[in-house]
């Protein structure tokens, strides 16, 4: 089979135009990326022809309390409360709220199949097809792998395609950020099957994995953010706060306040970036699997 048949550039560009998307999850289908070298190969869908999905979460991990929840947008809703919640707390003077605000804010990730072929701590995954979740940095690498003419669809064939090597290393003494910027794609085609036939019916429906939760779920789950008697639950859906100069205004309609909700990705890149590498996966992709 072509692995165009399964890979389309068209459908690609256009989940990239999306303003909303995904979440993220694991139990025994999901592979956490080891310490040290490992190599993998990327695997399309087949339900759908992005290789990828796209999620955005909401987790909240502080004084030992861990939460977690698939963010409405991944679903294309735009009534998530939490995010309506994270940006009210994101524009109020207390710096505790404002903190937790930001904290709490849709992030992305994005899910691939993949074939393991080298795990250096677990030698059992493998010849194994599992979930991968990665965040901005990887993503942005694999992407601009897939729009290199030397590369291109290939990086998704498992029969005559090329492996991805991710070196996952400690960034300086912080063990929480790791850094993979030596990761790359092995430019040696191979195949690690014979035939597609092999792994087909091994891959897995991404979209049958990710749940969506209700507005009254979330708020449910992520009830601490609205305490009573706190300067959010008092104020109205969508409240007008006093802004600093450089903020954008709040605007009175719905749909427009979740759109600027988007602008809290971009209030420090480096953090975000960040936030996205934190060595705290397992336990976020525990939390998936009971959803």
């Amino acid at each position: 089979m072509d692995i165009n048949s399964f890979v389309s550039k068209e459908a690609i560009q256009e989940e990239l135009n999306k303003k909303s998307a995904g979440g993220e999850m694991s139990d025994s289908r999901f592979w956490r990326i080891p310490d040290k070298k490992s190599v993998i190969r990327l695997l399309p869908r087949l339900e759908n022809k992005v290789p990828w999905k796209t999620v955005f979460s909401h987790r909240y991990n502080k004084n030992g309390e861990k939460l977690f929840s698939t963010c409405r947008k991944t679903f294309g809703q735009k009534d998530c409360p939490i995010c309506k919640q994270s940006w009210s707390m994101w524009n109020e003077e207390n710096k505790e709220h404002k903190d937790t605000g930001y904290l709490v804010r849709a992030t992305p990730r994005y899910l691939f199949n993949c074939f393991i072929v080298n795990d250096p701590e677990k030698a059992e995954n493998n010849g194994t097809i599992k979930l991968i979740s990665v965040g901005k940095k990887l993503f942005d690498l694999i992407l601009e792998s897939y729009n290199a003419d030397d590369l291109g669809p290939a990086i998704f064939d498992a029969v005559n395609g090329f492996n991805f090597e991710i070196n996952r290393k400690q960034a300086g003494d912080n063990a929480n950020y790791p850094d993979y910027s030596s990761s790359r794609f092995v430019f040696k085609k191979e195949g690690i099957v014979k035939s597609w036939k092999e792994i087909q019916d091994k891959l897995i429906n991404i979209d049958d994995i990710i749940k969506e939760e209700s507005v009254d779920e979330l708020r449910h789950k992520f009830a601490f953010l609205w305490p009573e008697g706190s300067v959010a639950i008092k104020s109205s859906p969508t409240p007008k706060v006093e802004k600093k100069v450089e903020k954008k205004p709040v605007v009175e309609h719905e749909e427009d306040e979740i759109d600027i909700v988007d602008d809290l990705d971009k209030v420090d890149t480096k953090e975000t970036e960040e936030l996205d590498n934190l060595d705290d996966l397992g336990d976020i992709d525990d939390e998936l699997g009971k959803l």
